[in-house]
């Protein structure tokens, strides 16, 4: 299925802007326990049109990420031949799905951009950030995923980064499976947006075998 060739990481830029949680009373709940919940939409690739196919090639449009139209990151489905078992080492509580960069191509990346207005006031005051995610890939393959968050200004420039990944075959003890990873940190004072995305790398194989599930971004007042 998969013949060996190399690969060079490229990060796209591309983005969908997403705005922030309307006002209401979710948003007051999580602004009385000082935490954000999870502000990537779609965080498991469980929204997809349509459905994963049964052999994981087919291109499925991620509800919430933009993907650019020559890389074929994807939803693949927990159990399909040659990719994660349903009891493959990783999350437990899992859905259906996890993110894979595709059939075709050396690297293949999705982004959103999150607006941040709802938490201006925890971020002047110096609210901090929890980057969590469960990322992996195939056997001894050296192909991975690495997902980055870039804090953006009001003029959409980089005001820093911090990324997760990438785990490597030797983490994984030449196994398909998942290793949760975290990072965390002060968000830039004059963030506005955060960018999230995610870019798998092939280095072996003919598939992108980069995976990735659940994955969170959590703010906290400082």
């Amino acid at each position: 299925m998969r013949l060996a060739t190399t690969a060079l990481a490229l990060l796209a830029t591309g983005a969908c802007l997403i705005g922030a949680a309307p006002p209401g009373t979710a948003v007051a709940s999580r602004a009385a326990s000082h935490t954000s919940g999870n502000l990537i939409r779609n965080p498991s690739a469980e929204q997809t049109t349509p459905r994963p196919s049964s052999d994981g090639e087919a291109k499925v449009a991620l509800a919430h990420w933009k993907v650019a139209k020559k890389d074929r990151f994807t939803a693949v489905a927990y159990g399909t031949p040659e990719f994660l078992a349903k009891n493959s080492a990783g999350p437990g509580a899992r859905g259906k799905n996890f993110f894979a960069g595709g059939s075709t191509g050396k690297t293949s990346v999705a982004s959103q951009v999150i607006a941040l207005k709802s938490y201006a006031g925890w971020i002047k005051r110096g609210a901090h950030f929890s980057l969590t995610g469960w990322l992996g890939g195939f056997e001894s393959q050296r192909d991975h995923a690495v997902v980055r968050v870039v804090w953006l200004n009001r003029h959409h420039k980089s005001l820093g980064s911090a990324h997760l990944g990438p785990v490597t075959s030797k983490d994984r003890g030449d196994t398909t499976e998942l290793i949760r990873q975290t990072a965390s940190g002060v968000v830039p004072r004059h963030a506005v947006g955060v960018r999230v995305v995610v870019t798998m790398t092939r280095y072996d194989g003919s598939y992108v075998d980069g995976y990735a599930d659940k994955l969170g971004l959590v703010l906290r007042k400082g």
